[in-house]
């Protein structure tokens, strides 16, 4: 089976441990985590971090797990979240999504 490329995407800072985790995971499973914390992440140096993260769910994702807790996240000038906006690449582009929704959230 070939190496996947796993988007991670999700709030930061509330749900950095899971992130952690999920990574951990995913690499122990024989694939590829992508998440924009970690110093694997490419970069492109002439585009910004929200520009960043769309560009890699666009060229590099095979999958999205979308993981949703009780933050909504940075807005951008498009009036809807980072994370929401990585959802809506990946749902153009046709790739599989994965969700999982903090129960406390429901």
């Amino acid at each position: 089976m070939n190496n996947i490329n796993i988007f991670v995407s999700s709030t930061c800072y509330d749900l950095s441990q899971i992130r952690v985790d999920l990574s951990d995971f995913i690499k122990l499973s024989g694939h590829n985590p992508i998440l924009s914390e970690f110093e694997n992440f490419p970069i492109s140096p002439e585009l910004n971090t929200i520009e960043n993260c769309i560009k890699i769910v666009k060229e590099n994702a095979d999958i999205l797990v979308l993981i949703v807790g009780n933050r909504y996240g940075h807005i951008i000038e498009n009036g809807k979240s980072i994370t929401n906006n990585e959802f809506l690449v990946a749902k153009q582009k046709g790739i599989p999504i994965f969700c999982f929704i903090d129960h406390s959230t429901l």
